[in-house]
C-alpha cells in the first residue's frame, strides 16, 4: 500500500498518563495524515437504469480494468479514470456489448475481454500491457458458438499456451453450454484462430433454470495443458450434495474430463429474496465468477437457498469451499472438499452474488450482497488467514450501504468479480453493484488487502476520559483465540514500527505497548486499563495487531479537563 513518508520525531513513552480528556477524531483519507480507511474505494459508474450491472474486474500494470454492461473504465490505483468505453462504442458495434468480463494475463502482460453481442461472442486482446482503450490499441476477434442458439453467461480464463470461454445455450432443450478454446499465441499477434469447442448436453436431472451457468477457473498454477471449470447441480425442489468439475486437456487429441464433487447438501437459490417496502431482487445465479486455483486447489463460492425450501421469506446464503482437485483429471485420486464454509447472516438476512480470491499464501477475501425485508442491499466482505480455523471467516464488513430499493427492479446482476494486484501480491480488488438513490445505480471497487495490513476495526469504548479514567479499548475481526497486542504512538508526525514477534509493520512512530489480550470466538479482543495520571497533552494515535496483521490507526486527541 502506498502510505506518505513522514519525518520522524522522538516522544515520551510513558503509557497513557497525565490530566486529560481522550475523545476519538475521524479517521483520514487514503494517503493523508496516518491513518488509513479501512477498505479504500471508488465509485466506477452512476446510471439512472435499474438493471443488471454484471461487474467484472481486471487489475494489470496499466491499472484496473473495469466493465458493466454498461460500458469499460480504466482507473489508476488511486481510482482516478484513465478512460472510458471507447471500446464498446467503437469496436463492439453501435449497441455495445454485454455480459463483459475481463482477465489480466501475468505471463504475458496482456488484458484480454469477452463479450455477448448479438448472440456471439467477442474477444479483444490488448496489443501491450499498458493500454489506453482506445481500439488502434487492441485486437479483436468474433467467435460464433457451433450452433445457432445464443450464447448467455460467457466466462473467460488465460492458461499458458491456450485461452478458454465458457457459456451457455439459451432456448430449448435447457441445460446446455459450451466450452471453447483457441492458441494464444497468435490472439496475441492479431491472427485470426480457429477455436474448438466441447458441447455439454442437456441434463434434466440437475437444471433447475433457464440455463446452465459454467464458471471457467483463473489458474495461478501450471497446470498446463489443463484448464478447469465448475458448475453447480441444481436440483428442482429438492436438496443437492454435488458441484460438477470439468477439465479441458488440449494437447494431442483435446478432451473433456468431467467430475461430480461431492459436498454439504444444499437448496439451491431462491429466484427471489425480500427487500423493503414489499419489493424484491432477483439472485438466482450460483456459482461465482472466477473460481480460483492456487497451490493445487480451487476455491470457489455459490449462492445457495435457505435451510427448508418452505422457509418464508425466502433468503440466500453463501457457500464457499475450497477444493483439493488431487491432481485430477491426471492422476490416480479424485478431488475432495478440504474445507467449506456458509455465511448466513441470520433470519431474514439475503447474501448472494459472492466473489473470492485467494492469495499464495491462500489467505482469502470474499465479498457478497446483502439485504432483508428491513434493510437495503448492501456490499460486505469477510477475509480468512490460512491460519484460521478451517471453515470459519473473520467479522464482516459493510463496504457500503444502499440508500434505497428502486422500484420496479428485477434482475440484481449475473455475477460480480475480484481479482489480486499482480504489484501488492495480497491486495484484492472487488467490484461489484449498490445503489445511491431510488433510481441511481452505482458499482463499487474495493480495495481489501489479505496478506499484512488486514483492516481490523478499532474503538473506545467510552469518550471523552479523563485521568483516573478506565478506559476500554475494543477491536472486532481478530482470529478466535489469537493474541492481540496493544500499542500507542505520541509522534507528531505519522512512520512506521515493525514488530517482530507479530511479523507486522505498525503504521505508527515508536510505538509503545500498552498491553495483550485475547479475541474471543468471535473475533472481538478487548483491553481495558486505568488512565494514569501524566499523560502529555495533545494528539496520539492508537493501533492494535495479531499475527501479521493490523488495525487501523485510530486517532484521538488529549485535551485539559
Amino acid at each position: 500500500m502506498r502510505r506518505m513518508q513522514c519525518k520522524r520525531a522522538s516522544v515520551p513513552t510513558t503509557l497513557l498518563a497525565g490530566a486529560m480528556t481522550l475523545s476519538a477524531i475521524s479517521t483520514s483519507t487514503r494517503g493523508q495524515d496516518c491513518a488509513e480507511l479501512v477498505d479504500f474505494g471508488f465509485e466506477v459508474q452512476s446510471s439512472t437504469e435499474t438493471g443488471a450491472a454484471d461487474c467484472a474486474i481486471a487489475v494489470g500494470d496499466a491499472g484496473i480494468l473495469v466493465t458493466t454492461n454498461d460500458g469499460l473504465w480504466l482507473f489508476d490505483r488511486e481510482g482516478n479514470e484513465l478512460d472510458d468505453h471507447t471500446l464498446h462504442a467503437d469496436c463492439f458495434g453501435e449497441f455495445g456489448a454485454v455480459d463483459t468480463v475481463c482477465v489480466f494475463d501475468r505471463l504475458t502482460n496482456r488484458f484480454f475481454l469477452l463479450a455477448l453481442y448479438v448472440g456471439d461472442l467477442r474477444l479483444a486482446v490488448s496489443k501491450t500491457s499498458t493500454p489506453d482503450l482506445n481500439p488502434a490499441n487492441w485486437h479483436f476477434y468474433q467467435w460464433d458458438p457451433p450452433t445457432n442458439d445464443n450464447a448467455d453467461y460467457p466466462d473467460l480464463s488465460v492458461g499458458e499456451s491456450h485461452v478458454f470461454a465458457s457459456f451457455a445455450l439459451t432456448g430449448t432443450p435447457v441445460g446446455r453450454a459450451v466450452i471453447g478454446f483457441a492458441p494464444k499465441a497468435g490472439l496475441l499477434d492479431g491472427e485470426q484462430t480457429t477455436a474448438a469447442w466441447f458441447e455439454i448436453d442437456e441434463d434434466d436431472t440437475y437444471v433447475n433454470g433457464p440455463i446452465r451457468a459454467i464458471a471457467a477457473c483463473h489458474s495461478y498454477d501450471e497446470i498446463a495443458p489443463r484448464a478447469y471449470f465448475m458448475t453447480e447441480l441444481r436440483l428442482a425442489e429438492q436438496q443437492s450434495d454435488k458441484v460438477r468439475l470439468y477439465a479441458v486437456n488440449t494437447s494431442g487429441t483435446p478432451s473433456l474430463a468431467e467430475f461430480d464433487l461431492e459436498v454439504d447438501p444444499y437448496w439451491g437459490a431462491p429466484e427471489k429474496v425480500a427487500l423493503p417496502g414489499n419489493a424484491e431482487v432477483t439472485c438466482f445465479w450460483n456459482v461465482s465468477k472466477r473460481p480460483v486455483i492456487r497451490n493445487g486447489s480451487a476455491w470457489a463460492a455459490l449462492t445457495i437457498g435457505p435451510d427448508e425450501p418452505s422457509q418464508e421469506p425466502k433468503t440466500a446464503k453463501v457457500r464457499w469451499m475450497q477444493i483439493d482437485l488431487n491432481g485430477w483429471p491426471g492422476s490416480q485420486n479424485d478431488p475432495e472438499v478440504a474445507q467449506s464454509g456458509t455465511i448466513n447472516p441470520g433470519s431474514g438476512i439475503s447474501a448472494f452474488y459472492p466473489t473470492l480470491h485467494v492469495d499464495e499464501n491462500e489467505n482469502m477475501a470474499i465479498a457478497w450482497n446483502q439485504c432483508s425485508g428491513s434493510a437495503h442491499v448492501s456490499i460486505q466482505r469477510s477475509i480468512r488467514k490460512y491460519y484460521d480455523d478451517p471453515g470459519t471467516l473473520r467479522t464482516p464488513l459493510v463496504l457500503v450501504q444502499s440508500e434505497s430499493s428502486p422500484s420496479g427492479l428485477g434482475q440484481w446482476a449475473d455475477y460480480t468479480e475480484m481479482d489480486e494486484d499482480p504489484e501488492e501480491p495480497g491486495v484484492m480488488w472487488s467490484h461489484l453493484m449498490w445503489f445511491a438513490g431510488t433510481e441511481t445505480r452505482k458499482t463499487r471497487v474495493a480495495r481489501t488487502d489479505v496478506s499484512h495490513s488486514l483492516p481490523l476495526s478499532i474503538a473506545l469504548a467510552s469518550t471523552p476520559l479523563t485521568r483516573g479514567t478506565y478506559v476500554t479499548l475494543t477491536v472486532v475481526g481478530a482470529g478466535p483465540g489469537n493474541q492481540v497486542r496493544w500499542y500507542y504512538s505520541l509522534a507528531e508526525n505519522c512512520g512506521s514500527t515493525y514488530i517482530l514477534p507479530l511479523n507486522v509493520t505498525l503504521n505508527i512512530e515508536n510505538a509503545v505497548l500498552i498491553g495483550t489480550s485475547t479475541a474471543e470466538a468471535n473475533g472481538t479482543a478487548t483491553k481495558s486499563f486505568t488512565v494514569p495520571n501524566d499523560f502529555p497533552f495533545g494528539p496520539a494515535r492508537l493501533q492494535a495487531a495479531e499475527y501479521e496483521n493490523t488495525s487501523e490507526v485510530l486517532n484521538v486527541v488529549v485535551e485539559e479537563q
